[in-house]
């Protein structure tokens, strides 16, 4: 996607290596309930710092395509302009920030990225 102001961030949507996919069948294990996930988003503290944005904090994350609700986690070591959105938790919900084209399709924009803004609740 084209960067703008309107969305200046730039969500990556993944997994943890404890979950396998959405987590549907990984996120009943107790081994892996034990490691205390929330899903938060994970942001910079220098985007932290520019938002007024501390840990445990409630964002809404908006793309053209849709929103996710969930708390931030600031992370040393993520590049400023980037966040990470977790696909494991929440039903899935970070597959509302994307568009979701067949892949195979010229042009598509893919289902791992995607420009988004940062509101706290």
């Amino acid at each position: 996607e084209v960067s703008d102001d309107a969305y200046p961030l730039t969500a990556i949507l993944g997994s943890y290596r404890y979950h396998l996919g959405s987590g549907t069948r990984t996120s009943r294990s107790k081994r892996i309930q034990e490691f205390d996930l929330k899903g938060e988003i994970e942001i910079s503290p220098i985007d932290g710092t520019k938002l007024n944005l501390h840990n445990g904090d409630t964002v809404r994350v908006l793309s053209r395509y849709g929103t996710v609700t969930r708390s931030i986690r600031l992370k040393n070591g993520l590049r400023a302009g980037l966040i990470y959105v977790n696909v494991a938790f929440n039903e899935n919900d970070a597959r509302n920030l994307i568009r979701l084209d067949q892949l195979s399709k010229s042009g598509s924009l893919g289902w791992k990225t995607c420009k988004v803004k940062l509101e706290k609740v």
